[in-house]
Order: C-alpha cells, then sequence, then structure tokens
C-alpha cells in the first residue's frame, strides 16, 4: 500500500513580547539599551506565552482553518499557522481572502496590573477591546512588523488614564496616575520607557462588538488580502511569502 505524506509550511508567526518579563532593570529587550545576547537569549529561554496569555482560534476561524488545511500551532513566544502545501511555497488552498481571528485572554489575571494596557472608560457607553492585525496595522500607518498602531503623540488638551503610552518627541512615557494637562517630563504623573520600541497602546483600542466573549482583551486578526506591502501573507500567485513575522510589544508597568 502506497504511503501518502503531506508536507506543510509555516504561513506566518506572531511573537508577543510583554516586557514584564524580558527587561531587566534598565535593560529592555529589543530597546535602545538592549541586554547583553547571553542574557537576552537566556530570558528568551525561559520566556513562556502560554504561561499567562490564552490564544484561541475564533469559531468561524476554526472553520476556515479545517477548510483551507491550516493549522494553529502555540509557541513560546506567541503561535505560528502552518499551511498544507502543494509544492514549495504553494498553499493546498487559496487563502488570498481569508480572514483569521484570534481572541485573547489573560491566564494570569494578576498580570493585567503589571501590562501597560489599559481598557479605557467606555465611550458613549461602548465597552472596547483591543484590535491588532496586519490589514489594521497597514492601514493605520503601523511600523511593521508591529501589529498595533504607532505610538501616539502627547496631547496637551487630552486626559490620559494609568498605562497610556505617548510619545513626546524622541521619548516615550507611560501615564503613573490619571492626568490631564501635566507633560511627560512630571514625573509624578509619567515615567518615561525605551523610545525605539512600538509599544501597543490604547491606539489600537476598537468599540467592543456584543458576540465578542466574555474575558477577552483582544483580538488578532491575519488576513490572505493582496495589496498589504510588507504585512501581507502571500507574494502574487497564491505564494507563500518567506520568513513572515508579525509582532506586538506590551509595555511593563
Amino acid at each position: 500500500m502506497e504511503k501518502i505524506i503531506s508536507k506543510y509550511q509555516q504561513l506566518f508567526k506572531v511573537n508577543i513580547y510583554h516586557h514584564y518579563f524580558l527587561d531587566e532593570n534598565n535593560l529592555i529587550y529589543d530597546g535602545t539599551n538592549d541586554l547583553p545576547p547571553a542574557r537576552k537569549a537566556h530570558k528568551l529561554q525561559l520566556y513562556q506565552v502560554p504561561d499567562w496569555l490564552q490564544i484561541e482560534p475564533e469559531v468561524n476561524t476554526r472553520g476556515t482553518m479545517y477548510a483551507c488545511n491550516l493549522i494553529f500551532k502555540p509557541t513560546k513566544t506567541g503561535f505560528i499557522i502552518v499551511t498544507k502545501t502543494n509544492g514549495p511555497d504553494q498553499p493546498s488552498a487559496t487563502l488570498d481572502n481569508i480572514i483569521l481571528t484570534f481572541y485573547l485572554r489573560w491566564r494570569n489575571a494578576g498580570l493585567a496590573a503589571n501590562t501597560a494596557l489599559p481598557l479605557l472608560p467606555p465611550t458613549n457607553s461602548t465597552p472596547t477591546f483591543y484590535t491588532w492585525g496586519n490589514e489594521f496595522a497597514r492601514n493605520n500607518i503601523g511600523l511593521y512588523p508591529n501589529l498595533s498602531r504607532p505610538v501616539p503623540t502627547y496631547q496637551n488638551t487630552r486626559a490620559y488614564v494609568t498605562g497610556e503610552i505617548v510619545k513626546s518627541g524622541a521619548q516615550q512615557f507611560v501615564a503613573l496616575n490619571r492626568t490631564s494637562g501635566n507633560a511627560p517630563n512630571v514625573p509624578a504623573f509619567w515615567r518615561e520607557t525605551d523610545g525605539n520600541l512600538n509599544y501597543t497602546t490604547s491606539t489600537s483600542l476598537q468599540p467592543r462588538p456584543a458576540a465578542i466573549p466574555a474575558g477577552v482583551i483582544g483580538k488578532i486578526e491575519i488576513t490572505g488580502r493582496a495589496g498589504l506591502g510588507n504585512y501581507s501573507v502571500l507574494t502574487g500567485a497564491n505564494k507563500i511569502k518567506a520568513a513572515q513575522v508579525y509582532q506586538l510589544h506590551l509595555d511593563k508597568f
């Protein structure tokens, strides 16, 4: 009896870096003042996203993945999606218009207090949650390979809540308290953070649809649509783009 061997290839990867686990005093993982290579490798060896964050495909996405021969695999740093192939870089299914959605929940709820990721008070009584993705970032002037919007510039006419991150010149700051009219150089209200990293911020908050399950703090949405430049999953003719790796940076609080 002839043995049939199916071949699979990575379609894309998402890395989520939480700086509560990866930074060391004034040394910032991937930052301006980075950790020494050996120390950085050791930190990453111990790092386990599944210990504190639950990532799972949304119900419709599970159906899409089954129909398109895609497999979701959790990793130490996030997750990967692999696809069955008919040859090198050639998915067995047409993936040009797929949309894959992944829900994120705290597995360690206490970590929320150590994360600069505030859920802002609802606007017009509309709850919010975080949205990240390749098309979302591309359409909002994202800095590839980050799936979030860029860090916003500080506005002295705006009120900020604890944990919000802003840019002021070449520097970036985290709000330590609710504040309005206090510039980022006021240490009672702000802490300077690394200016080299595109941390995810409250600018990635979107209105929360009623259908979103309880406990979900955000979603990652990856599409196979064309025209997304560096953010594209595929090249022309439904071919896999080599080594497509996205990322999110979560700052510590």
